[in-house]
């Protein structure tokens, strides 16, 4: 079943798992996933239980009596947790009525990835051949649909069940930028919150959070695999009661977590597909009210697909850099047609039907005219200098604070300034000398190039 974000998918197995005899067996991706659900059963008066790595024996006995005596219905457990044979023979020992798949398109995303367990899933089914299967999704392609029914519904046809997965109250932007911290801070000074920053790696989201906490000189915390299992509980109690909380994240955050007033969602790495995105985009406004998914993108996401090396990783994280680029379709067309929903489509909101799209970055138009003005004058260091508009004894003794430019970008930090050069050296339109008397300076190239010209060039010349 194919059902958008936020509307009610888990009920369509947690009811029934208490009005019919047996068991449920619910597998889910996250130990974070698990634990909300158990949460939320638990606040309805529903008492279920949790199969998972390091379960120990005598918590089995415990859920055994528990199941015998009709008190627990319901178990959740991992894939990881169903490779070992002295839990499969618990499962084989109890009457399970009933197994569900919760995010089942981590079938494909995760299981030809890093996590294999989910590639097994078959040989678990294999040994209920009377119990329903049933799989749930908010965002499947009908590529990842043909990889779950290859990997859980071999030699059967399952019924597919598929709604439209629009959520109409979300607002799409893209920002393109050269400098991502930069864009944060000001996204999280305009923004609605509770707010949800997703990164590519544990160290962005420490820096992220450390970042934005400098800034606001308000409480940021982060959240990542990386963390323990005290720690993560924590910080997730700490969101979800929150309303008006920052947290940076990896996509080890989220999945199905059900905090239902997130206002925000920045995507500050472009992430590995249109299915990642439209699931981690749809963390937010699942209360229905107004909300916005800002993805920024950079030179950084263009390198980053250099190091994909599956063909069809390298395809899919392509579809997504492609919608960053694309500024004359609807931001919600080009999802929902991605996942194959191309019946209906009325855009509710988004940057490209309010003509509000930015062709380029911010900063970058004047960063590249200066450098051109003054090719092979200035090293990195120095223009952040001038175009900050630094008072210190060498600006004054090397006359910098004469140039017309100096102070030109004075709101950007030197960082921000930094990272952008950076960014644009990256991408090629900036360059520095790389020997003779102008060794280190910085210059540009004499042909100018359209941000998104270039970047689209880069991207085709990686396929």
């Amino acid at each position: 079943m194919v059902l958008p974000t936020g509307s009610g998918k888990s009920i369509c197995y947690m009811l029934p798992s208490v009005l019919k005899e047996g068991v449920t067996v619910v597998i889910t991706p996250l130990l974070a996933l698990l634990r909300d659900q158990v949460f939320k059963l638990s606040n309805a008066g529903i008492k279920s239980g949790i199969v998972k790595g390091g379960t120990t024996d005598y918590e089995i006995k415990t859920l055994r009596e528990e199941i015998e005596s009709k008190e627990t219905r319901i178990i959740f457990t991992t894939p990881e947790a169903l490779e070992n044979s002295a839990r499969i023979k618990f499962f084989k020992e109890i009457n399970i009525s009933s197994i569900v798949i919760d995010e089942a398109h981590c079938v494909s995303e995760w299981g030809e990835s890093f996590r294999p367990a989910y590639l097994k899933l078959d040989r678990f089914i294999d040994n209920f051949k009377k119990v329903s299967v049933t799989a749930f999704t908010a965002t499947a392609s009908e590529r990842v649909i043909n990889k779950i029914k290859q990997y859980l519904y071999s030699g059967r046809n399952p019924l597919n069940v598929v709604e439209k997965p629009d959520r109409p109250n979300i607002y799409y932007s893209v920002i393109p930028c050269i400098s991502k911290s930069l864009a944060v801070e000001r996204l999280v000074s305009s923004k609605k919150r509770p707010l949800l920053l997703f990164v590519r790696s544990r160290k962005r989201a420490e820096d992220a959070a450390r970042r934005i906490s400098a800034y606001l000189n308000k409480q940021v915390k982060f959240y990542h695999a990386g963390l323990t299992t005290e720690e993560r509980k924590r910080i997730e109690s700490w969101f979800l009661e929150s309303r008006n909380g920052i947290l940076c994240a990896t996509s080890a955050y989220g999945l199905g977590v059900d905090k239902g007033d997130i206002r925000t969602v920045i995507h500050y790495d472009v992430p590995r597909s249109v299915e990642s995105y439209l699931q981690e985009s749809g963390r937010v406004g699942r209360d229905k009210e107004k909300s916005s998914a800002v993805l920024l993108y950079s030179a950084d996401d263009f390198l980053f697909f250099k190091q994909i090396a599956s063909k069809t990783d390298r395809e899919r994280y392509s579809a997504i850099l492609n919608y960053a680029l694309t500024n004359n379709v609807c931001r919600r067309e080009q999802l929902l047609s991605y996942i194959g929903w191309r019946e209906g489509v009325s855009c509710r909101g988004c940057d490209v039907c309010g003509q509000r799209v930015l062709e380029r970055p911010e900063g970058f138009y004047e960063i590249q005219k200066f450098i051109k003005k003054h090719r092979r004058q200035f090293s990195v260091r120095r223009a952040v200098q001038i175009l900050k508009g630094s008072s210190s004894y060498d600006t004054v003794r090397e006359y910098l604070d004469r140039f017309k430019e100096f102070g030109l970008l004075k709101d950007w930090s030197e960082n921000n300034l930094e990272e952008a050069l950076n960014s644009m050296l990256q991408s090629g339109y900036l360059d520095t000398i790389k020997r003779g008397m102008f060794k280190h300076k910085l210059t540009s190239e004499k042909k100018w190039i359209p941000w998104k010209e270039n970047l689209k060039r880069f991207l085709k010349s990686g396929l």
